[in-house]
């Protein structure tokens, strides 16, 4: 069972070792109010489903400056869901099962990373992580959809999503689009 993965983001400040994992809801609130919510009350950054069984929380975790010998691709098979992460939450991510037009789908809710993050490759690492981890929950369902802002809607589509509605608001949130995905396995790439 996938359940974190060391790797290194390269930033404009040098490279920061970084662990990506799957935590609960208290590992990640903070960040997705500060990126999604604020200046909303922080309760508005819970989420119908945020404790349901099936669903996965990423986040991406700066590690201490003196971690040493960090690989991409280092596997934590053994890490505990419920231990608290190393250092600063700076990448979110959940995903529910809700269903797409009447089928089992994946939705991806609440993704933000940290501002000074941006563009180094926090959304797009959390993303194919959340592959593996997905698939380990519920092999037979394959069906990724999302609100996307607007603005985040470049971003999706350079990785294989597809816009699938108008725009429309989300009073709290601004505009968005539907997009979605297909959940490709690792040896579809």
């Amino acid at each position: 069972m996938t359940r974190a993965r060391r790797f290194t983001l390269d930033t404009p400040a040098g490279p920061r070792h970084a662990e990506m994992r799957v935590t609960d809801i208290a590992g990640i609130i903070a960040l997705r109010h500060a990126i999604l919510r604020a200046p909303l009350p922080r309760d508005t950054a819970h989420f119908d489903g945020d404790d349901a069984p099936t669903t996965r929380h990423i986040g991406v975790f700066l590690l201490d400056a003196d971690t040493d010998n960090i690989d991409n691709i280092d596997n934590i098979d053994n890490a505990n869901d419920a231990d608290p992460a190393p250092g600063d939450n700076v990448g979110c991510a959940t995903f529910m099962l809700n269903n797409w037009r009447d089928a089992p789908a994946w939705q991806l809710r609440g993704m933000a990373t940290r501002a000074d993050l941006r563009g180094c490759g926090v959304g797009s690492a959390m993303l194919h992580f959340a592959r593996a981890v997905l698939t380990d929950v519920a092999p037979h369902v394959t069906q990724l959809w999302c609100n996307a802002r607007v603005p985040a809607a470049p971003f999706y589509e350079k990785l294989g999503w597809t816009i699938a509605s108008d725009e429309f608001v989300i009073p709290t949130a601004g505009p968005h689009f539907r997009m979605t995905a297909v959940l490709a396995s690792e040896n579809d790439e």
